[in-house]
């Protein structure tokens, strides 16, 4: 029986991205921005948006994520922590039984 290698993960050269996307990815994972900036007109002011504190932005994915969750009901909820409370007094007893069980063929042996 042999050990299965899964396959590697998809490189930009593999992957057809157009070269938007790839720099607009590529900018994302450094922090850094390869877009050119617009010429700006003579005399009006130079006007830049400001970008969002770290731990604001943080939040707002955060808040993003969590809404796009599939919440269970409380049904479910309760239904799935009784399934766990079980295995977890099940497992409890069997590892206790066995321990004592090793406990004493290791107390016979020496």
């Amino acid at each position: 029986m042999g050990v299965r290698v899964p396959p590697g993960l998809p490189t930009p050269e593999k992957t057809p991205l157009s070269k938007r996307r790839f720099f607009e990815y590529s900018s994302r994972s450094f922090g850094t921005s390869f877009r050119k900036e617009k010429p700006v007109a003579k005399g009006s002011k130079n006007v830049t948006k400001k970008q969002p504190n770290a731990v604001v932005r943080l939040y707002r994915e955060t808040v993003g994520e969590l809404r796009k969750v599939s919440w269970p009901t409380p049904r479910e909820t309760r239904s799935l922590s009784i399934v766990v409370l079980v295995v977890l007094v099940v497992m409890s007893l069997f590892m206790g039984v066995l321990d004592t069980l090793l406990t004493k063929l290791v107390a016979l042996l020496v």
